[in-house]
C-alpha cells in the first residue's frame, strides 16, 4: 500500500517527505483536493511587538519554580512541579488586527473552505484551514491572497516569502493542531519565564560520556538515581489501524507478563525519586516513558540528530519541559537535519549505551546481540567527540 507524501526508507518504514525550508510542501500531495493544514507564516522581520504583545496573566497559588530566591545556606531546591501552568492572552496592534482580519475573509472569497482556528503572535501567525475537495486553485493561491490582502490593508510589505504546511491527516492531527494554534500564547509565555529550560545548548559535557547538544533542565543529571527504561520489541507493540498508524486507545496489540514488570519496576523507582532516562526506541519503551511522564517523574530522552537553531518541544514534552523535569540530549557529533533520520542498528546500539553509562547503577542489562561492548563504546566516543 502506498501513500501519497509518504516515503519508504531503508528499513522499509513509511516516512513523511520533510524539507527544512519555508516552502516545503508535500510531494505527490494534491494541494487542490480535499485537506486540512496547519499553517504558518512569519513576518518579515522577526522579532518582539511586531504585530501585537503577549501578556503573562497574574496567578496565584502557583508552586515555586526554578529561579527562585532559596533561602540563604539552604542547597537550591529541585524546580518544582507548578500547580497549574502560565496563562497568557496576545493583544494584537493595529497591524496584528489587520492580519485577523484578512485571515476571516478567506471564508467569504474562497466558498467551501473552512477555517477552524487562528493566532497571531508577535512576529509570526498559526492558522488551522479545510480545504474542501476539487478546488480550482491550490493551497497556494488561497495562502497568497491572504498574504496579499493583509499587506495591501496595512501598506506594506508584511511576510517572509512562502510558508510552512502540516497535513494534518487525521481528526486527532486536527485536535491537536487546534490546540496547538490556540495554545501559542502561553507557550510563548512559557518559554519566556524559563528561557534557561528552552535554550538549545550546543556543547553539553557529561564526564564519562561525552559532549551533547541539549534542551531542558541539566540539573536532572545530577540526580542520584538515574533509571535506564529498556524494553525488547517482543514484550509490547501497539494496536495499530489498517493503514499502520498506532491506535493508542486500543489495547495494545501485544503485551507480557515481563512488561508488566517493567511496569512495576517503574512505578517503585519513580515513587522513591528516580528519574529515568531512555531513546525511546521499541514501542514498550515508548510506552513506558510516557507513564512516566504522566507520574510526574524527571525524563532524559536520546535522539539520534541534534536540535534546529530554533527548535523546542512539542505536545507532553513542552509541559515537561516548563515544568523542569525533561533533559534532551544528542550526541554532538550527530548533528541536526531536516526530516527523520532513520534509525539504524548503530544509533540504536550506541544511544542504548550512553544512556546505560548516564545511568550507572541504574543501567539495564542489555544484549546487544554479537556486537562486542569494546565496539560500542568508540561508537560512542566517535558520536561524543566535540
Amino acid at each position: 500500500m502506498s501513500f501519497s507524501g509518504w516515503v519508504r526508507d531503508e528499513a522499509g518504514r513509511l516516512r513523511r517527505e520533510t524539507f527544512q525550508r519555508m516552502t516545503r510542501r508535500c510531494h505527490n500531495w494534491d494541494y487542490k483536493g480535499r485537506g486540512v493544514y496547519l499553517i504558518t507564516v512569519t513576518a518579515a522581520e522577526r522579532g518582539r511587538g511586531v504585530w501585537g504583545r503577549v501578556e503573562t496573566l497574574p496567578a496565584s497559588g502557583q508552586a515555586p519554580t526554578l529561579g527562585a530566591t532559596p533561602t540563604p545556606g539552604a542547597t537550591p531546591p529541585e524546580r518544582a512541579v507548578r500547580a497549574s501552568p502560565l496563562a497568557a492572552k496576545f493583544t494584537p496592534n493595529a497591524t496584528g488586527e489587520i492580519i485577523a482580519r484578512a485571515w476571516a475573509e478567506l471564508a467569504v472569497n474562497w466558498p467551501g473552505v473552512k477555517l477552524l482556528a487562528s493566532q497571531v503572535m508577535e512576529d509570526h501567525f498559526h492558522g488551522v484551514i479545510a480545504t474542501p475537495s476539487f478546488m480550482a486553485k491550490p493551497l497556494g493561491a488561497i495562502i497568497g491572497s491572504f498574504k496579499a490582502r493583509a499587506s495591501s490593508a496595512a501598506g506594506r510589505a508584511l511576510w517572509a516569502k512562502g510558508y510552512v504546511d502540516t497535513i494534518l491527516f487525521d481528526d486527532e492531527a486536527v485536535e491537536k493542531g487546534v490546540r496547538y494554534t490556540q495554545d501559542n500564547p502561553r507557550r510563548l509565555a512559557e518559554k519566556r519565564a524559563h528561557p534557561e529550560l528552552f535554550k538549545v545548548l550546543r556543547d553539553l559535557f557529561i564526564e564519562g560520556v561525552g559532549h551533547f547538544a541539549a534542551i531542558g533542565n541539566h540539573q536532572l543529571l545530577d540526580l542520584p538515581r538515574i533509571v535506564q527504561l529498556q524494553c525488547s520489541r517482543s514484550d509490547f507493540a501497539y494496536a495499530r489501524d489498517e493503514a499502520g498508524a498506532i491506535r493508542r486507545d486500543r489495547p495494545p496489540r501485544l503485551t507480557t507478563a515481563a512488561f508488566a514488570a517493567k511496569c512495576e519496576e517503574l512505578n517503585d523507582e519513580i515513587a522513591h525519586g528516580a528519574a529515568v532516562i531512555s531513546p525511546c526506541i521499541s514501542e514498550g519503551e515508548r510506552e513506558l516513558a510516557r507513564r512516566a511522564f504522566e507520574m510526574g517523574s524527571r525524563v532524559i530522552t536520546l535522539q539520534n540528530k541534534g536540535f534546529s537553531p530554533l527548535y523546542k518541544p512539542g505536545g507532553r514534552l513542552f509541559e515537561t519541559c516548563a515544568d523542569g523535569r525533561l533533559l534532551m540530549l544528542a550526541p554532538i557529533g550527530w548533528p541536526y537535519q531536516p526530516g527523520e533520520k532513520p534509525m539504524t542498528r548503530a544509533d540504536a546500539c550506541t544511544l542504548n549505551r550512553i544512556a546505560q553509562l548516564i545511568a550507572g547503577a541504574g543501567a539495564a542489562q542489555i544484549n546487544y546481540r554479537g556486537m562486542k561492548i569494546a565496539d560500542i563504546d568508540r561508537l560512542v566516543a566517535t558520536a561524543c567527540v566535540a
